[in-house]
This record gives C-alpha cells, sequence and structure tokens, in this order.
C-alpha cells in the first residue's frame, strides 16, 4: 500500500478520489469536502462502488481504520493511497 501525508494530498486534492471510512457519525462532525464516505464497518459490502481502474486516496481519523480499508481494498485488486496521520494531522494544518 502507498501512502501520502495529509500536505501532500492538499497539493493533490482535486485529482484524487477520497474515501473517508469513519463512522457516519465521526464523518458528519467534520470531513474534507471532496470526500465520500464509506464507513470501514460497511466497507466489504460496498466494494462494487469501487472501479479497478482508479486509484483511491482513504483517510479516517489517524490513519488506523484507513491503513485496514486500504488492505482490505488492495486484497481485491482496488489501489489504494493511505493518508497517514487521518484527519488529525489534516485538522493540524
Amino acid at each position: 500500500m502507498s501512502e501520502i501525508t495529509v500536505g501532500e494530498l492538499k497539493t493533490h486534492l482535486e485529482e484524487v478520489n477520497l474515501i473517508d471510512v469513519r463512522e457516519t457519525e465521526e464523518f458528519d462532525q467534520g470531513h474534507i469536502e471532496q470526500a465520500r464516505n464509506i464507513p470501514l464497518s460497511t466497507l466489504e459490502y460496498q466494494l462494487d462502488a469501487f472501479d479497478p481502474a482508479k486509484t483511491y486516496h482513504v483517510i479516517c481519523r489517524s490513519g488506523k481504520r484507513s491503513a485496514r480499508a486500504s488492505d482490505i481494498l488492495e486484497q481485491r485488486g482496488i489501489k489504494t493511497v493511505n493518508v497517514t496521520g487521518g484527519m488529525l494531522a489534516w485538522e493540524e494544518q
């Protein structure tokens, strides 16, 4: 799995498919405008939402859930980039 920092994400934000894997309640409390919410708890039921021809940047609160989500997606042939530090790092910048 590839990784990117939030600083790098900010420079390419308009060009990426951003998936936020936090639970809906967390997402509703604040998120990156371009992000699509697919909670980790429902990810395996929503695999048809992903196009294997695309690469998805995955974010969560701190980077742990997004790493797990990236592993799940990569095992199914979907290319991912994990956003290290997650929303905590995003909010610090």
